[in-house]
């Protein structure tokens, strides 16, 4: 991902010295804060430095300022379109909240009051992605995570990022990665 290619950038512009490099995050982390909405300035976000800063070695530092930029993201995904509507935000939570689980069209629309097709233009116009694209896109980037960071079957993955069908899961997988869910887990997550 974007974020594993950073890290790999900023590996070889510090030639691996771990305190450049956790000093390099820190402060790329403490920019993003700052300038982000004030809902990202939080204790989480600063625990999250800390535990950049008190990493010891390179996977640790790799794991703790990934998942600080993923909950970064979670929390901006939200509020990015605060100029957009209600709705959609309302939507966005709920997708961000429950894409794992058997969520569709319908039922976001239902839960935040609107009739789908109107909920799925208004999604739309507001993200630049359709509703199936995004949940899409957010199942398919949790799956990456649990193929490089775990060792659970490629069934269990499929499973809990929301997916229910192994033969769909493997297409659309490698329509948006070129590989196979299995030939990305020994890629090492390299695509």
């Amino acid at each position: 991902n974007m974020f594993s290619k950073y890290f790999e950038d900023i590996m070889v512009f510090e030639d691996g010295n771990i305190s450049m490099i956790k000093l390099r995050f820190i402060s790329f982390f403490t920019h993003l804060i700052k300038t982000g909405n004030q809902n990202t300035q939080n204790y989480e976000s600063f625990f999250a430095l800390e535990k950049i800063n008190d990493a010891n070695t390179l996977k640790s530092v790799f794991n703790a300022a990934e998942s600080l930029a993923a909950e970064l993201t979670a929390m901006s995904s939200s509020e990015i379109y605060s100029g957009g509507s209600k709705a959609v935000r309302q939507a966005l939570q709920l997708v961000h909240r429950e894409y794992a689980l058997d969520i569709n069209l319908k039922k976001i629309a239902e839960a935040v009051h609107l009739n789908p097709s109107y909920l799925s233009s208004l999604f739309k116009s507001e993200t630049r992605l359709s509703f199936t694209d995004y949940l899409a896109n957010l199942k398919l980037s949790h799956a990456c995570e649990l193929l490089t960071d775990t060792n659970r079957s490629i069934t269990e993955v499929m499973l809990e990022s929301g997916f229910t069908s192994q033969s769909y899961f493997a297409k659309v997988f490698r329509k948006k990665y070129g590989l196979t869910p299995k030939e990305y887990r020994l890629s090492g997550g390299k695509k």
